[in-house]
């Protein structure tokens, strides 16, 4: 059920990040994913298109931090900050308070599945490993 998400004509940026979808993943870890979020940015729409792309990438990112990052441990959080650059959005994913992390050996599903879906937005991601937690800046095109 968590990959099936309905959207209006447009949807709200600020609902994926911190919507539903989120909530539903992470109650399967027995996490609760409000308290552990922060999350800024202004208000942006996304066309159904772009939705559906946006959501697996979402959800991927939430997976791996419950399961490999800061979400794994009590004291981790997740910062999500997004902005406006002409029609482009940047999102940045930041996660502290986990352990350790470094770049994977290989290349498994869901990173060629979030690889894929920011390649159909037109867009660019900027992957970091760093022992302070995982990082990443996406620049996306969500609409017109």
């Amino acid at each position: 059920p968590a990959l099936i998400y309905k959207c209006a004509p447009h949807a709200s940026l600020r609902r994926f990040v911190t919507g539903k979808l989120n909530h539903d993943t992470l109650a399967m870890a027995g996490i609760f994913f409000s308290r552990l979020l922060e999350a800024s940015g202004p208000e942006v729409d996304i066309e159904p298109d772009a939705a559906r792309h946006l959501v697996l990438i979402i959800h991927e990112l939430v997976t791996n931090a419950a399961k490999y990052g800061s979400l794994s441990r009590a004291t981790g959080r997740v910062w999500v900050d997004w902005r406006r650059n002409g029609s482009a959005v940047t999102l940045v994913w930041q996660e502290k308070g986990g352990p350790e992390v470094g770049p994977p050996n290989k290349q498994g599903f869901g990173s060629e599945l979030v690889v894929q879906c920011i390649k159909a937005l037109s867009g660019t991601i900027k992957s970091q490993f760093s022992p302070e937690g995982f990082a990443c800046s996406m620049t996306l095109i969500l609409g017109k």
